[in-house]
């Protein structure tokens, strides 16, 4: 009877030892590789904003893209790319973000900089 106890008391702690010690969530990697940061483009030009993404406790969900903090657009699976139309955008400094998200949701984002010029 005191051995049955002590096994039972024993695989309870191991128990409450295997849950309570799961790994927290890792967050994605994110990073814009184009356009490169100060990059020059003419307004009216079609720009290819593309981004590598990994996790390595999960899965990508989806990488977004944003152009001065406004959305853009989104690829849910890789290549993770967009392509922006610059037609009705103004001469300027525009600041591009790529935003990767995990099946935990967990985020990561990369931002470049670059420059569009009258064509």
């Amino acid at each position: 009877m005191k051995q049955s106890f002590i096994i039972t008391a024993i695989l309870s702690i191991l128990t409450i030892g295997v849950y309570s010690c799961k790994e927290e969530n890792q967050p994605p990697t994110c990073e814009i590789t184009a356009p490169s940061n100060a990059e020059e483009f003419s307004v009216g030009d079609s720009i290819t904003i593309s981004a590598d993404a990994e996790d390595m406790d999960g899965n990508i969900t989806e990488v977004r893209f944003y152009v001065n903090g406004t959305g853009v657009g989104s690829a849910n699976s890789f290549p993770y790319s967009y392509i922006w139309d610059t037609d009705a955008e103004d001469v300027g400094l525009y600041t591009i973000k790529a935003t990767s998200y995990d099946d935990e949701n967990a985020s990561t984002s990369d931002e470049v900089v670059i420059e569009l010029i009258s064509g």
